[in-house]
């Protein structure tokens, strides 16, 4: 009896180890189960960012809009410069394409004028002074960009020395008023076996005509093809043709 009652309790054991077992897998299941809804969403793949590279012209523009002033001329704070025609000029770190890609103020105005001198692309910027300059007297001269956001200045001296004559500014105004008055100063007078053109005025041309003979209509034609040929407009002149002796 004694044996029975041990192999009626080891059974019962056996029962409660595998209902034990049998509750672990059920709750480690719930667990996992539980864990597994309980998660935050994985964030999705990011969307690649496609980046856009600037053009070469558009880094060319942005590079000149941030050019640097490296030297100059006068040199800053030089003084007894001389006070006749000269030169302001500066050189940059950066080619400059065209004259609308800089701006340049000179400070006091100048007596008459001042141009630009250079072909473009360039890093030497150079204003070349016409009349010349004031005598003891400070100018300061400021560099802007084309946006006319300031880039650099510097400032100089004149000397009290009185310059020599103006020549180059005497030059260019005889330049500009033969450019407007005389175009074709340089081609005159022009002669043919039929006629001769020559100036008599201002905008005034006169044609001798050699022959009488010679239709004028077709001297006109030859006339006005050689005025062409010079770049300039017949209409801008008047044309008087008269005969010669």
């Amino acid at each position: 009896m004694g044996k029975n009652k041990i192999l009626l309790f080891i059974k019962n054991i056996k029962v409660v180890v595998v209902i034990i077992f049998l509750l672990f897998v059920v709750f480690a299941s719930l667990v996992i189960f539980l864990n597994k809804n309980s998660k935050e969403p994985e964030p999705p793949f990011p969307t690649p960012t496609l980046t856009v590279l600037p053009t070469i012209s558009e880094q060319i523009t942005q590079a000149v809009e941030k050019f640097k002033v490296i030297d100059t001329t006068p040199n800053d704070g030089q003084e007894n410069v001389y006070a006749g025609e000269t030169i302001v000029s500066f050189k940059t770190d950066l080619p400059i394409r065209s004259s609308s890609e800089f701006k340049i103020e000179i400070n006091p105005s100048l007596p008459y004028y001042w141009k630009i001198d250079d072909a473009y692309p360039t890093t030497t910027i150079t204003a070349r002074i016409f009349g010349g300059l004031k005598q003891n007297t400070v100018y300061v001269v400021t560099v802007k960009n084309k946006q006319g956001n300031f880039v650099y200045f510097w400032s100089f001296k004149t000397s009290q020395e009185t310059p020599e004559s103006s020549s180059g500014y005497v030059r260019e105004k005889e330049k500009e008023f033969i450019q407007k008055y005389y175009p074709l100063f340089d081609f005159t007078p022009y002669k043919t076996s039929s006629f001769v053109v020559a100036y008599s005025d201002k905008l005034t041309l006169k044609v001798t005509i050699n022959n009488k003979n010679i239709n004028i209509n077709i001297i006109k034609t030859e006339v006005n093809s050689w005025i062409r040929s010079k770049s300039v407009d017949p209409a801008t002149h008047t044309i008087n043709y008269v005969y010669g002796p």
